[in-house]
């Protein structure tokens, strides 16, 4: 590929593929190898406004440092804006129970971002092709994977472009030849220890013996998944829009989105929905399998879990943290309080004869002759106990809550009713068996959750 044609299907490629503009800032990572010492030359070839971010992951020992000597020799004689930082990859390995790869790319990920962030780059550039995006595919495949794993690795995330993923390895290989730039090979790259190695020396050489061209084939495969994941997502966009309200920290999902759909259409959704949760796809199957049959079942994600209710799906975060409100005192003449961004009024009801006692659940009414003024409401907290309406003996407030399957995002604003030191009421849930309305109560203290 001559150096005109080169430049003319990057740009294209930046302007129409990543929708970039040119002008931009461009933070762009390079390790020294052939790829990115490519992109790099590309880059100042059309003479756009980048710097360059190397990592030396000190992994390979004076290896490392001659990847990064290389590295800024090569900004230096074309007067480029190097960032460097030396990091010990296996330690952060060793202290968060990482792979070295895993390690090396949260120190890396890290890093861009903060350097993005600080610096005001547009945009952080990786040199990933169209190769690295043929082996990541085959990878997810053989992993399990879905629409989005499948069509290889994304030209755009958030502020990451893949610019050179139009390019195969051997048209990079003959760009570093003809401008004979310098690079540097990383041995690991040839063990087939690595998963993605193994792909690369064994299994895509077997398709090319199907099919020469497999790599072409997989582009244009690629774009037209790509194509499908974009006209799915605007799809589940508005079916979610419908259905799905955001919460703190998560979400309330409907069921009645489903309903109209196959059980594997119904998976595709909720796929979609969870995913950015931590959901994999058999769980997610399993979810479907209970919508039905299971309330009160609940699904856990490393941060998340989702807690199947009987007409919606709660998603939350997990190891929420009960924040303590301020206590309030309630006296008898009170006519109203907040607490935890709800407001509540307060009435003296003097009994009919002919009255029945409303136990729904956005009310409480209690005997007023068993309260003794004033009354305390404070947030919940373990250990709490009381005896609900109907029982003799008492039952831990956190017990309670998952016998009546609140949901996780409700619990920490669940007020307490105090009189007198004892807990006489879960405000919005349950009133103690010691205060209710009987048929010699004469006056009835009512709180009610009101909308303002």
């Amino acid at each position: 590929m001559g150096e005109k044609h080169l430049n003319e299907n990057f740009l294209k490629f930046l302007s129409e593929e990543l929708n970039v503009d040119r002008h931009a800032s461009f933070l762009l990572a390079i390790s020294g190898g052939v790829d990115s010492m490519v992109m790099m030359h590309v880059f100042r070839q059309l003479g756009l406004h980048f710097s360059v971010a190397h990592m030396n992951f000190s992994l390979r020992g004076k290896e490392s440092d001659l990847d990064q000597a290389l590295v800024e020799d090569y900004c230096n004689e074309y007067q480029i804006k190097c960032l460097t930082k030396k990091v010990n990859t296996k330690n952060h390995a060793k202290k968060g129970r990482l792979s070295t790869q895993m390690a090396a790319r949260e120190l890396r990920y890290a890093w861009f971002e903060e350097l993005v962030s600080k610096n005001g780059y547009d945009y952080l550039c990786t040199a990933h092709h169209l190769d690295d995006s043929y082996e990541t595919a085959i990878y997810n495949f053989i992993k399990g994977t879905g629409i989005t794993g499948v069509g290889g690795i994304a030209p755009k995330r958030d502020y990451i472009i893949r610019p050179m993923l139009f390019l195969t390895k051997t048209d990079i290989l003959e760009l570093a030849q003809i401008n004979q730039l310098k690079w540097r090979e990383d041995q690991s790259n040839m063990d087939d220890y690595y998963s993605r190695n193994y792909i690369r020396h064994h299994i895509i050489p077997a398709f090319k013996e199907v099919n020469p061209s497999a790599i072409h084939t997989f582009k244009d495969t690629s774009e037209r998944l790509r194509g499908s994941k974009l006209l799915l997502e605007r799809f589940i966009s508005e079916l979610a829009s419908k259905a799905i309200e955001k919460i703190e920290n998560g979400l309330l999902i409907r069921k009645f989105i489903f309903l109209e759909f196959h059980k594997a259409e119904q998976s595709l959704i909720l796929s979609y929905i969870l995913d950015p949760y931590g959901f994999n796809y058999r769980q997610i199957s399993e979810i479907i399998s209970g919508m039905g049959n299971q309330s009160g079942k609940q699904f856990y994600s490393e941060k998340y879990v989702l807690l199947n209710d009987r007409e919606t799906m709660i998603l939350s975060p997990l190891n929420v943290e009960i924040e303590e409100k301020a206590s309030i005192s309630l006296q008898k003449d009170s006519k109203s309080f907040e607490f935890a961004g709800t407001t509540f009024s307060v009435s003296i009801i003097h009994r009919p004869e002919m009255w029945r006692p409303d136990y729904s659940r956005k009310r409480l009414q209690l005997d007023l002759s068993k309260l003794e003024f004033p009354l305390t409401i404070r947030s919940w907290k373990e250990g709490d106990v009381f005896t609900p309406m109907g029982l003799k003996g008492k039952k831990k407030v956190s017990d309670f809550m998952i016998d009546r399957k609140i949901p996780i995002n409700l619990k920490p604003n669940i007020p307490v009713l105090f009189s007198n030191g004892e807990i006489i009421a879960l405000v919005g849930f349950e009133i103690a068996e010691r205060v209710k309305i009987t048929d010699s109560t004469k006056e009835i203290f009512e709180i009610e959750e009101i909308y303002v």
